[in-house]
């Protein structure tokens, strides 16, 4: 049978294989010829919001440049959107967005929402605080993370995916950069780590925490167990790349994108469990994976 070692020497080998044949994300031109940096993080965070471009250029055409959102947000009508909503229509929504975030975006009153309680205005009032968008991501990454975890209809995914963005495209300050995975809160990077060190996607949460004591001896908050095994992932990577006198600069965000991508059952069927089980070699494996994620 083979030890919990080798399966995540397996993974890290994967690693090295895929992680420069899987396209990086890419502003589209749209946000990346924006003059102005404020406007650029804006766009991103518009595009992030729905996970797809096109939509997130309507909000943007829509809502206008950063300084016409912060008026927004700050003025004293009870609906300073109303209009707007109308215009907007249909919005197309990628990624771990789906239609029902829409209501959100600037509120809809009629579902419930109204606009001080959408991610428009959430993100506004927290980037408030601070000179500007860039002084805001220009703190550390878990305080950015945290706070971007409270926007309306956020999250977790949500949060990780826009400071990856600003990090790659906008504000690569050091600050930023996160050195861990953040599988608090997550679905799908969390079955991979699941399956990388349990041999399955799921368990019920009293399993799950037998395990994460059972093997990784946690005497810590379990949370805290299994973020620090998911940063160790992240320096052993971080340390193989370097070895190759290769830039590690954006292996946290390579590695959490395969970590949640290599297990989808939908996609890979029984492969994942057969390649951690040393039924599958690594180069066999690494080629399904990316058939289907690659570049």
């Amino acid at each position: 049978m083979i030890s919990q070692s080798d399966r995540e020497e397996r993974f890290l080998s994967l690693f090295e294989k895929v992680r420069k044949k899987v396209p990086a994300p890419r502003l589209q031109p749209w946000i990346f010829h924006m003059s102005s940096l404020e406007d650029k993080l804006f766009g991103i965070f518009l595009r992030e919001l729905c996970g797809d471009s096109n939509s997130g250029k309507k909000l943007f055409d829509m809502i206008g440049a950063w300084e016409k959102a912060r008026v927004l947000a700050t003025s004293n009508h009870d609906d300073p959107v109303m209009e707007l909503r109308g215009q907007i229509g249909y919005l197309r929504f990628g990624g771990h967005r789906k239609i029902y975030h829409q209501k959100y975006i600037i509120g809809d009153p009629g579902r419930g929402v109204g606009f001080r309680q959408s991610a428009v205005y959430d993100y506004c009032s927290l980037v408030s605080s601070y000179a500007s968008q860039e002084s805001f991501y220009g703190r550390s990454f878990d305080f950015v993370y945290f706070d971007l975890r409270q926007v309306a209809s956020g999250g977790r995914t949500f949060a990780f995916d826009l400071v990856e963005s600003v990090y790659r495209n906008a504000v690569p300050h050091p600050n930023l950069h996160p050195t861990k995975l953040c599988l608090e809160g997550s679905s799908g990077p969390l079955s991979g780590f699941n399956l990388l060190y349990f041999g399955e996607r799921e368990f019920a949460n009293r399993v799950w925490a037998d395990k994460v004591a059972n093997i990784f001896g946690a005497k810590e908050p379990l949370w805290e167990t299994v973020e620090a095994i998911g940063e160790s992932l992240v320096g052993k990577a971080e340390e193989q790349t370097r070895l190759k006198h290769e830039s590690t600069e954006f292996v946290v965000f390579e590695l959490e994108d395969l970590i949640c991508n290599y297990q989808k059952k939908r996609k890979l069927g029984v492969q994942p469990e057969r390649f951690l089980n040393g039924e599958l070699t690594v180069d066999a494996f690494a080629s399904a994976y990316l058939s289907v994620f690659g570049s």
